[in-house]
């Protein structure tokens, strides 16, 4: 009995391994984008998570992606912190615009929160302008190398809450391994 169970041992670890998620965490990099201009202004910023999956409450606030084991099974990927990925955003865009010189203020928000109830908030200090940017989609899939999912919306407004510009962004990359 010990010897067949001996004899096994390798092939349960090779099961083991196959079927494990061996991928190492994901960690995103300072995400300080390279930005062409300068300011001093007071800024707000607000980042609002509307993934279906996540408003629906079938998917934690903090997933950003999945990766695959070696034979193909997929393990969903949260941000490091375990924070929710629209927290980590904003403190993407806040950290830019900071290093242009702006006096930044992030606003927090919730899956359900309003729209209009989030751009009282944005507003509500009277910032020179105030920046609303909306995750409509987001999500990487990782198997050797990884694909990149976005659908994105952002709205600028001025301190009185004015709408003066909004722009949406899709994305499907291949951002390799």
């Amino acid at each position: 009995m010990k010897k067949n169970l001996l004899r096994l041992m390798p092939m349960v670890l090779l099961g083991v391994w196959l079927g494990s998620g061996c991928v190492p965490p994901l960690y995103y990099k300072d995400m300080i984008a390279a930005a062409p201009f300068q300011g001093a202004d007071a800024v707000t910023v607000a980042v609002q998570d509307r993934r279906e999956y996540i408003t629906s409450g079938k998917t934690e606030d903090s997933y950003e992606g999945q990766v695959r084991a070696t034979v193909g099974i997929p393990y969903h990927r949260n941000t490091v912190t375990g924070g929710p990925l629209a927290a980590e955003m904003a403190r993407g865009l806040a950290a830019t615009l900071t290093t242009k010189g702006y006096q930044v203020t992030v606003i927090g928000t919730g899956p359900a929160d309003a729209a209009d109830e989030i751009s009282a908030k944005l507003t509500g200090s009277k910032p020179s302008r105030a920046l609303y940017l909306v995750i409509n989609e987001w999500m990487y899939d990782g198997w050797g190398s990884y694909k990149l999912e976005s659908k994105l919306t952002l709205k600028v407004m001025d301190g009185q809450g004015k709408l003066l510009a909004t722009a949406e962004h899709t994305l499907e990359e291949n951002l390799g391994s």
